[in-house]
């Protein structure tokens, strides 16, 4: 989430709000899967100065004067893949580019980020279930583990994924 941020926040999302818009709203609720809590500070630094008025990029990261941060924001934004440009002499037409395909990636992102999120709060629930309750307690967790069974369903449907148990 972090590198879309950085890589692509400035970009349009739609004709009114730009990546950075999006992004920094799906994150409030994802923060919590964040683990390095320096990796927070990225998205705290870059909402502060998108509110600013500035433009941040990865640029005002990978420069940074604070060197932890710049070192974690070159670990972020590093990319092992790049096309080959063989492609181009191969295949017939246009090959799209990641920079092509930005707000995929943007949403995919995203989308598995929330899901992560509700598979820990899956396993939370089952581990939950597990223990002893009242009747009327059971029935709650059944309810609560059903209703993110059918978000998980709506999100692996968003990104065509399909999970057989």
């Amino acid at each position: 989430m972090i590198r879309v941020l950085l890589e692509y926040g400035l970009r349009p999302w739609d004709e009114e709000t730009l990546v950075a818009d999006y992004i920094l709203a799906e994150s409030s609720e994802l923060a919590d899967l964040i683990d390095n809590k320096r990796l927070l500070t990225i998205i705290d630094l870059f909402r502060d100065w998108y509110q600013q008025g500035l433009e941040p990029s990865s640029k005002s990261f990978l420069y940074h004067e604070d060197q932890e941060l710049s070192t974690l924001a070159v670990s972020v934004m590093d990319v092992h893949h790049e096309l080959s440009p063989n492609w181009k002499e191969v295949y017939e037409g246009k090959i799209n580019t990641p920079d092509d395909l930005y707000k995929e990636d943007v949403q995919s992102t995203v989308l598995y980020l929330k899901l992560r999120k509700i598979y820990r709060l899956l396993e939370e629930n089952v581990a939950d279930l597990n223990k002893p309750h009242s009747d009327e307690e059971q029935l709650i967790l059944l309810r609560t583990h059903k209703h993110l069974k059918e978000m998980e369903m709506g999100l692996l449907k968003g990104l065509g994924t399909v999970v057989f148990k």
